[in-house]
């Protein structure tokens, strides 16, 4: 599921509409920009936070 909203949102497409969506998109320009980033368990112990 993470796999492929990072895929959708690299393609372009829109996938920030939750929190999952926000996270994840915030991850792929932190490493793009600093090349560092959260791993994909830690998105999802971060999305366990908030449910």
């Amino acid at each position: 599921m993470i796999r492929r909203r990072e895929q959708t949102i690299k393609a372009g497409e829109e996938g920030n509409e939750d929190l999952l969506g926000i996270l994840v998109e915030s991850n792929i320009r932190e490493m793009e920009a600093k090349n560092m980033g959260m791993s994909i368990e830690d998105v999802i112990e971060e999305c366990k936070l908030f449910y």
